[in-house]
Parts: C-alpha cells; structure tokens; sequence
C-alpha cells in the first residue's frame, strides 16, 4: 500500500512541475479578452486589427476565350510587373494562373481573395470563388493591375463595380 501511495505521489509531484515549466499561450482571444475587460472602450480601440497583415491570392483566367482570344497573359505579366514595384501596406500577395472561371464572355477575369489563417490552400484552387473575401473582376486589362493591388490589396477595397461590368462591344 505504500508503494501505490508513494507512486501516486511522484506523479502528481511530476505533473506539478510539468506546469510550472510550461511557458503560457498568448492568443488573440486572450489579449482581445483581457483588453476589453480592462478599458470601456472595447477591445477594437485598444488592439489595432487593421494593422494585421493579410494574405491574398491573386488567380488570372488563362482559358480558351481569356487565354488565347483575349491574352490574359499580358494581364497576368502586369500583375507580376507591378506586384515588384507596388506598395501593398504590409500585405502579402501571390499570383498566379487558373484554368477557367466559366465567366468566358466577361473576360479577362481575375479572381482576388484573402487567405485566412488556417484555411485549406487545396480547398481554393479546388472552389476558389467560394467563401468570404473571394472577389472575381471582370473584362481586366494590363494597365488595370496597379489599381487592382492599391485599392483592394493595399487599403482592403474591393472594386465592386468591376465585380459586375461587361467588356466593351466589339466595333462593327
């Protein structure tokens, strides 16, 4: 009976000094918790969540109509082009070429979407127009990009009005 009684000891005094080793999480949550508990402000005024930096992708249709016909490939070396040159606030952004978005008649097409933390990145390019933050511009031209990246990558302002615009009529 003493030798259970001394075992249970020696484990309990392990896993005593198991925690005091530990070194404590800081999360979010956590800093946003005990910010608003300690002004009456809220925790919007006391953490700046504008200043985290966010990650976007930036996906050019390279299909049959975008790709060959209307030659996405020029939109999508303005991108590359301007991404080296542009100030994106902190923000990240990668670019690269989809194969088709199914918006043939409205292209050049390109999609802009934020990454969130933790989000599957196969996921995306499986649905990449689903979920927040996905944005598909329409009928986009190489002189286009930099606005692209200033207004809705660098100060966090979709260009909406691009989301729903045709590309002009063919001269008859």
């Amino acid at each position: 009976m003493g030798d259970r009684r001394a075992r249970r000891l020696s484990l309990a005094d392990r896993s005593r000094s198991a925690a005091a080793n530990t070194i404590p999480v800081v999360t979010a949550a956590s800093v946003a918790t005990t910010a608003m508990r300690s002004t009456a402000a809220g925790y919007h005024d006391v953490l700046n969540w504008d200043a985290v930096p966010k990650k976007y992708q930036i996906l050019v249709c390279r299909g049959p109509d975008c790709g060959d016909r209307l030659h996405s490939v020029d939109v999508h070396s303005a991108f590359d082009r301007e991404l080296k040159v542009c100030n994106l606030a902190g923000n990240e952004a990668t670019l690269g070429l989809y194969s088709c978005f199914g918006r043939c008649k409205k292209g050049v097409n390109v999609l802009v979407r934020e990454v969130r933390p933790n989000e599957n990145t196969r996921m995306i390019m499986l649905m990449p127009t689903a979920g927040p933050g996905a944005f598909l511009y329409h009928a986009v031209k190489p002189d286009e990009a930099r606005r692209i990246l200033e207004d809705h990558i660098a100060a966090g302002r979709p260009l909406v009005e691009w989301t729903r615009r045709l590309p002009p009529e063919p001269a008859p």
